[in-house]
């Protein structure tokens, strides 16, 4: 009798799983570094833009065999180096913000974390990565038609890069430090002035 109660059980678990349907097809975006080759490439002088995602040219935006729809490809000329990308997208009806590695070996930024839903709109983070002065960068999105695809907005964060003689004058700095803490080094220099 006990077993016919699990059976019961285990049917009507199984039933009304299916009736909370999951969209399958959620959307991911993802950073990656692509070929320079056959696709229109926006230049980026300012680390704040909007921009709208265009159907991906493939092999050129993004490899063959890949589920990225719509893409965007920027060159990075603001004479810095990108160190993150925050993306923000409006809602989408019934879609869920999907975060990961693209599978294709090109991801520019190694994390990625995904917040907001349908209703307020999605924040995505990329982080761990960056892109050079001058290199090109794709942003590619997965399952939702492009023309259907809202407009978004992105803002690059930024490490500044110190000057040569910046460089030059903390290493010298740093060089002499080590000398004068070491009792012997600093004596033995002392000695020879």
């Amino acid at each position: 009798m006990k077993i016919l109660h699990c059976l019961v059980a285990f049917a009507l678990t199984c039933g009304l799983s299916s009736v909370a349907k999951a969209d399958a097809v959620d959307f991911q975006m993802v950073v990656i570094d692509p070929p320079p080759l056959g696709y229109t490439v926006n230049v980026i002088t300012n680390t704040a833009f909007s921009f709208s995602f265009s159907p991906c040219v493939a092999p050129g935006q993004i490899p063959l065999g890949t589920p990225f729809v719509g893409c965007f490809t920027g060159q990075n000329e603001t004479g810095q180096l990108l160190t993150s990308l925050q993306v923000a997208v409006p809602p989408i009806p019934g879609q869920i913000a999907g975060c990961g590695p693209s599978g294709t070996g090109l991801d520019l930024f190694l994390h990625a974390t995904c917040s907001g839903d349908d209703v307020s709109g999605y924040i995505l983070n990329f982080t761990g990565g960056a892109i050079t002065d001058h290199e090109l960068f794709t942003i590619a999105e997965a399952y939702v038609d492009p023309s259907a695809f809202p407009q978004v907005s992105a803002v690059f964060n930024t490490t500044p890069e110190p000057g040569s003689i910046w460089l030059f004058a903390t290493g010298i700095l740093a060089g002499g430090g080590l000398i004068l803490a070491d009792p012997r080094r600093r004596n033995a220099l002392l000695s020879r002035i």
